[in-house]
């Protein structure tokens, strides 16, 4: 048994990891980020991020030709409630620009990003970007279909798949995922919100999932198939506006005051999905050009007329405000913006949203602008079943 220890100023810094732990995650580990650790006693660490887990992250304590050399340093473990910030930069490679990435806060937003970035074990996963095939022209939905068949084309990993059903759903990935022998990596559920339901929901074809539909094990079925290929690393993005959604929408005419439960649908989801982990948006969702680009492009808001009511106030005010649920710490918090890269990997923004003065100026400028009479209030009456 040996001792790493990282800093002088608390006992509580000292961790016991034995040599055959450090020498497997050595042998193992393919670094891709350089990381800038600073613990909360204003310590620093520099070195290279190599593994994440439920705890504690990994650090080679080296540089980037040190690790070509393979000079075995003794790998740093450290426990995230002794972290005060993370910053994790990719290093450049030909044609291509780096990357980077920063967060501050609690364990668990530790525990989530890292676990974000990281290509995880040698086991092979498959990301999956699911849509529904529309029987009228969609252009929101067929946007963002034709950027990821585009997208796929490029990565053999990643699938779009389009399905009227969510048993065409199953029947399509579960074949891929059988052939390629693989676990999933990232899914992304792409759909649109149901504002006039009143509550958060996704639809796979005409099938509605949300935190009512799942409490009944005959509709949760495609969840219970999907779980034989998923686990803690995968990752599940609800791509419906307001699909995390836990305001309460304000009481019209004849409806009550009502929660959303966007939070109970996640919990519902990972639980699911074997412990998998689940981002759902508090607002709007978009479908714009380059949305597979990594950035700020899935947040914001729309331009047109009807959005500009009163009853969309929680979402304005929400604007660009993602939920993560961690069904293995069985943990809910608030994380930065969601984003989709190239390959349809779900990855968190080191940035949020509202943190741009632009942004806020945007949002700002729709709250005072919000005018009852806006909102056709007949859609709620249209999705009432007496």
């Amino acid at each position: 048994m040996t001792t790493t220890d990282f800093g002088q100023q608390n006992n509580s810094l000292r961790i016991n990891f034995t040599d055959s732990l450090r020498q497997s995650i050595f042998e193992t580990a393919d670094p891709q980020y350089n990381i800038r650790l600073n613990t909360i006693s204003g310590s620093l660490l520099l070195g290279l991020f190599l593994y994440a887990g439920d705890s504690m992250i990994a650090v080679y304590p080296g540089s980037w030709n040190e690790w070509k050399q393979r000079k075995n340093f003794k790998t740093v473990f450290f426990k995230y409630d002794r972290v005060d910030k993370i910053e994790l930069k990719k290093k450049k490679s030909f044609l291509r620009r780096s990357e980077k990435f920063m967060i501050a806060g609690s364990k668990e937003r530790f525990h989530i990003f890292t676990s974000s970035v990281q290509e995880g074990g040698n086991d092979k996963r498959i990301n999956f970007f699911i849509s529904v095939k529309t029987g009228k022209f969609d252009i929101a939905m067929v946007g963002s279909q034709w950027q990821a068949k585009f997208k796929s084309l490029f990565h053999k990993n990643f699938y779009c798949i389009i399905v009227r059903s969510p048993e065409q759903m199953i029947r399509k990935a579960t074949t891929i995922l059988k052939n390629k022998n693989a676990m999933i990596g990232s899914i992304w559920f792409d759909s649109h919100g149901y504002f006039s339901r009143r509550h958060s929901s996704f639809q796979i074809g005409e099938t509605e999932f949300s935190h009512q539909t799942l409490k009944d094990s005959m509709h949760a079925w495609p969840f219970v198939r999907l779980s034989a290929y998923t686990d803690p690393r995968t990752r599940v993005g609800i791509g419906s506006c307001y699909g995390g959604a836990t305001y309460r929408l304000p009481a019209v005419e004849n409806f009550e005051e009502e929660r959303m439960n966007g939070d109970s649908l996640m919990i519902s989801v990972g639980r699911l999905l074997n412990g998998a982990i689940v981002y759902g948006s508090e607002s709007f969702v978009m479908s714009v050009p380059g949305m597979f680009g990594g950035g700020y492009k899935l947040a914001g808001g729309p331009p047109n007329k009807h959005f500009v009511d009163p009853v969309y106030k929680p979402v304005w005010e929400n604007l660009g405000k993602w939920n993560c649920y961690d069904a293995r710490a069985d943990s809910f918090f608030q994380v930065n913006v969601i984003s989709l890269n190239g390959n349809g990997s779900i990855r968190m923004k080191e940035q949020s949203y509202l943190s741009f003065k632009k942004n806020k100026k945007k949002q700002s400028k729709k709250l005072k602008s919000l005018k009852v009479g806006n909102y056709d209030i007949g859609s709620f009456f249209r999705e009432t079943h007496f």
